[in-house]
């Protein structure tokens, strides 16, 4: 069994009509190193303009190599959405 981590946190954002938010980041970097720190396992942070679509997915897809009992740990900190 392995544990792996995607942290993403995203307080600032290139485009200019998404208001830019102050803690995402610092929450994502807490997260991981709470997991990184504490436990062996193989995690990763993205955040801020490395955040791209590209790089998740491509985190996201090395998930597909997981053991059936391994654990898998995604978190995202940044903007919801207003629809439900």
């Amino acid at each position: 069994m392995k544990i792996h981590g995607i942290f993403i946190g995203i307080d600032r954002f290139q485009s200019p009509s998404i208001n830019w938010l102050s803690c995402a980041r610092r929450d994502a970097v807490a997260l991981y190193s709470l997991f990184s720190d504490n436990l062996q396992g193989n995690f990763h942070l993205i955040f801020d303009e490395n955040a791209t679509r590209d790089s998740i997915e491509s985190r996201v897809k090395e998930l597909s190599n997981c053991a059936d009992d391994d654990i898998v740990i995604f978190s995202f900190s940044g903007h919801g959405t207003k629809y439900p």
